[in-house]
C-alpha cells in the first residue's frame, strides 16, 4: 500500500471500551499502529482510560512503544480540542468514537458485539466494519461473559488498512482538508 500523503497525519486510535468488551486484538492493534506509521508517516497517538491499562501495556510491548503518545483522563473540552487536529481516527462503538464521527473526524469504526445505529450511517467520511455473525448483537449479560470476541477478532488487519485507504481516499477525493498535527 503506497501512501499518498507527503505529510505527517495524525491518527488517533481508541482501541477499546474500559469495562472490556469491546476491543480488537491487542496484536491486531499493534500491527495497526507499526503499519499505519509505514504507510502514513503517522504519528499515532492512543486514548486509554483507568481500567485500559494492562490491554494498553501488550499494545506498546508489541509496537515497540515508538513514536506513540498516550492520551489519559482528558475533560470533555480537552478531548474535543484533541480530537480537531486528528486527520484520522480508528476505534470500536464508544462514545469517544461517536464524538470523532460527530466531529467530522475521518474515522474507521469497527462493531461487533454492538449494531452500528442509524446515526452512523448518516454520517460522511466514515468506514463502518461489522463481521454481522448471528451471535451479534449479543446482549449485555453475553457480552460480558464472551471469551472469543469472535466479532470483532474476525476484522482482520487487512480489512481495517483497506476502509483507511477508502476513507482517505474519499477525503482526498472530497476536496475535505485532511488535519494534520501540530
Amino acid at each position: 500500500m503506497k501512501s499518498n500523503y507527503s505529510h505527517e497525519l495524525r491518527v488517533m486510535i481508541n482501541p477499546r471500551l474500559g469495562r472490556g468488551e469491546r476491543f480488537w486484538p491487542a496484536h491486531r492493534m499493534a500491527d495497526l499502529i507499526q503499519q499505519s506509521r509505514q504507510h502514513y508517516a503517522s504519528e499515532i497517538w492512543m486514548i486509554a482510560g483507568s481500567s485500559d491499562q494492562d490491554y494498553v501495556k501488550q499494545i506498546l510491548d508489541l509496537s515497540g512503544h515508538t513514536n506513540l503518545k498516550l492520551i489519559e483522563l482528558l475533560q470533555l473540552e480537552e478531548l474535543v480540542a484533541v480530537l480537531k487536529t486528528c486527520g484520522l481516527f480508528i476505534g470500536v462503538d464508544t462514545g469517544t468514537t461517536r464524538l470523532a464521527v460527530s466531529l467530522g473526524v475521518p474515522s474507521v469504526v469497527l462493531f461487533g458485539p454492538t449494531q452500528p445505529s442509524e446515526w452512523y450511517m448518516t454520517m460522511k467520511g466514515i468506514e463502518i466494519l461489522n463481521k454481522k455473525l448471528s451471535c451479534s448483537p449479543c446482549s449485555p449479560q453475553s457480552r460480558c461473559s464472551c471469551r472469543t470476541r469472535q466479532c470483532l477478532a474476525d476484522i482482520s488487519l487487512e480489512d481495517v488498512l483497506h476502509s483507511i485507504s477508502r476513507v482517505l481516499e474519499g477525503v482526498l477525493r472530497g476536496g475535505t482538508r485532511i488535519r494534520t498535527g501540530g
